[in-house]
């Protein structure tokens, strides 16, 4: 979704929101279907949304939190912790070396 703004941006364009808007209903219905598949009693995953683009993030919890998910958003890349599930704008991660992601990882304890 980023690389479409980035793109229309770069381009002098509109963004294609038609496509954003199925990115994000695509991404809250596999979101939904994840929950859907727990176990029945398990507590109720937080969603932690992690984008550069503040706004952005915030845009995406907040349609998270409509849908009745606890979600929150911020800017700061870390692990996932007990009962969450990150939404991870993917160019977060391009700054991030294999040793970082591992000490990420082994901080969070998901190793």
């Amino acid at each position: 979704m980023k690389a479409e703004l980035e793109l229309a941006e770069a381009g002098g364009t509109a963004p294609p929101l038609e496509r954003l808007l199925e990115d994000l209903e695509e991404a809250f219905v596999l979101l939904s279907e994840a929950e859907d598949s727990g176990v029945v009693g398990r507590p109720p995953l937080r969603v932690v949304v992690m984008d550069d683009d503040r706004r952005l993030g915030d845009v995406t919890a907040r349609g998270l939190r409509r849908l009745g998910y606890e979600a929150d958003s911020t800017e700061v890349v870390r692990g996932a912790r007990t009962g969450e599930v990150l939404v991870l704008d993917l160019g977060l991660l391009e700054g991030l070396d294999a040793v970082m992601v591992e000490e990420m990882r082994l901080r969070e304890g998901l190793s």
